[in-house]
């Protein structure tokens, strides 16, 4: 014979690591700001930073789309990026051409040591969440390190992680209903 009893979790069913105290990471004592230009010069010089740090495999063609309308409808802004398998970054710049995005407004870069991915990730302003399957812990990295997330929750439970860690993080305001809102954002 099997029992089981329902475990309901506070606020969410997702649990991270402790990234210490107080949060964002801005608020603890040993925090200094990033140097984004050691990153990619691109970075320290644009006039707003989004970022998404999702693996490859979870940006759909409607999900960069979106990016790149976001990008047309802010001038001097950037996208960044973790470096891509090889191929794929050369396609995503292109597709962003085509699509009127000049290359160079889409940066990427290589995977941060432990001690320092949170501190760095902290130089972005906003996480674009990915669209079909949410992120998770990158969402949970971002929020820690003081970066918002835009997300837009679909119909399975990995893409509703997004969703669920906005509203928790009180962001309720950044959570879209459908694509042209995520865009509008």
């Amino acid at each position: 014979h099997v029992s089981e009893k329902l475990l309901l979790m506070p606020n969410s069913f997702f649990l991270w690591e402790d990234y210490g105290s107080p949060l964002p990471i801005q608020n603890q004592p040993s925090y200094s700001p990033p140097d984004l230009a050691t990153v990619s010069p691109l970075l320290s010089s644009s006039s707003f930073v989004f970022c998404c740090f999702n693996n490859l495999y979870k940006v759909s063609p409607t999900a960069f789309q979106a990016w790149v309308k976001i990008l047309n409808a802010t001038q001097g802004a950037v996208l960044w990026m973790m470096k891509m398998p090889p191929g794929a970054e050369e396609r995503l710049w292109q597709e962003a051409h085509d699509r009127g995005v000049d290359p160079n407004r889409i940066v990427f870069s290589n995977l941060f040591g432990r001690d320092e991915h949170m501190r760095i990730k902290s130089g972005a302003q906003l996480l674009l969440d990915t669209l079909v399957y949410n992120a998770h812990s990158t969402a949970a990295d971002s929020l820690a390190a003081g970066v918002p997330i835009l997300t837009l929750p679909g119909a399975s439970m990995a893409a509703r992680v997004g969703a669920t860690l906005a509203l928790n993080a009180g962001m309720s305001l950044l959570i879209a209903r459908k694509t042209s809102d995520y865009v509008q954002l």
